[in-house]
């Protein structure tokens, strides 16, 4: 194979994808290069806008797409929940057959399409084309995971992650980048991180080199993080070795940021449990149809502090300041059922009085409970040095 008169062939590099609930690899994207036979890799700006100009992008992207499915079916047996993230030109989502293509090698090699997450430029679906939409929501609909690259560098708006079947966003590197010295784009960072979980939306921090952005971004609640201070790209084998030896430093930092984000994420849940409380009241009592909104997670083991709480298995976990939160937590989750219930059945008065007073005490006990494993992994780790 050549490139521009040099032989060489196609290969695919693997970065990690940090997990903030535990510091593990989650997932892993796959960034094509040119490898010259001295070995010299060649990145994919110097070929990849040539393709998308003669039009050989999508012939290209489906003659490698085979590698994908064989990588993330060796990556599986290390992690079965671990996903491989990909990149398609927009061209390729303008053919028709394409999501029929990528299902049917998926299903060819007894990959299921959950394992895979297809990232695109919001340029991509800005022009509102019926094919490129069609196409996103049956590989939606099958479990593939659909994220917005680059975001906050382009027209990203609300709008566009609410009309599509985004289920990541992935924030730009620039962006995150210039956290260090403009507050503005913090700012920007804190606020699209909230936006996103308010529509269920995963985020995914990119261009991450230092300690103290993986510590910042934690605290505000960022779901993912990846660049060079978890791990630079790598071919398949090594990280293969990176995943099974856990080598990402991360995780052997005590999520303080998690911590404190978990005592807002809790509140967070308590307003959205009284927000459904009163639309439920509401529509007994109207008989008119609710707003749509999101809804409390009633899961103890699915919400944001459940992911991480029964994920963790490192040494904190058996600190007593952890092993208080397990039972409070289940009970509170319990009791938001049974308020629930008690508003549907109509409760009403004392009876309801009595019950949102219950709540409130366990809300303080769970804050309580929160910043004493706060305090213990501040005093513990908060000043520790990067590693």
């Amino acid at each position: 194979m050549e490139l521009n008169g040099e032989e060489g062939e196609f290969v695919y590099h693997y970065q990690p994808i940090i997990s903030t609930d535990h510091g593990h690899v989650c997932d892993v994207e796959a960034l094509v290069r040119f490898q010259k036979r001295d070995g010299t890799l060649v990145p994919p700006v110097k070929f990849i806008p040539q393709m998308e100009e003669d039009g050989s992008i999508d012939a290209f992207s489906r003659q490698l797409f085979p590698d994908l499915i064989r990588a993330i079916a060796r990556l599986s047996k290390l992690s079965p929940v671990l996903r491989l993230s990909f990149n398609l030109s927009a061209q390729s989502l303008e053919h028709e057959d394409l999501s029929d293509f990528l299902l049917q090698v998926l299903d060819q090699e007894s990959v299921s399409p959950r394992s895979m997450q297809l990232e695109i430029l919001e340029s991509g679906v800005l022009q509102q084309n019926p094919v490129v939409e069609q196409n996103l929501r049956d590989l939606a609909e099958q479990g593939m995971s659909i994220a917005m690259d680059d975001y906050g560098t382009g027209y990203s708006s609300i709008d566009t992650l609410s009309l599509w079947p985004f289920g990541v966003i992935k924030l730009d590197r620039m962006l995150v980048n210039r956290m260090v010295g403009s507050q503005k784009a913090t700012t920007i960072v804190e606020a699209s991180i909230h936006m996103a979980h308010k529509l269920g939306i995963q985020v995914v921090a990119e261009g991450v080199e230092t300690q103290s952005m993986f510590r910042f971004l934690t605290s505000t609640g960022c779901d993912k993080i990846q660049g060079y201070w978890i791990a630079r790209p790598m071919p398949l084998d090594e990280v293969e070795h990176f995943i099974r030896d856990n080598r990402s430093h991360a995780c052997q930092t005590p999520p303080v940021g998690l911590i404190m984000q978990a005592q807002m994420d809790h509140l967070e849940w308590r307003r959205q449990l009284m927000q459904e409380l009163q639309s439920i009241q509401f529509e007994i009592e109207s008989g008119e149809e609710r707003v749509a909104h999101r809804l409390p997670e009633l899961s103890h083991h699915h919400c944001r502090f459940g992911r991480w709480y029964y994920s963790a298995n490192e040494a904190y976990t058996q600190w007593p300041q952890f092993e208080a939160l397990r039972e409070p937590h289940r009970e509170f989750h319990q009791f938001a059922e049974q308020l629930i219930e008690g508003v549907k059945q109509g409760h009403k008065g004392a009876e309801l009085e009595g019950l949102l007073q219950e709540l409130d005490q366990k809300t303080i006990r769970m804050i309580e409970l929160l910043q004493q494993l706060e305090m213990k992994a501040f005093i513990e780790f908060g000043a520790k040095p990067e590693l």
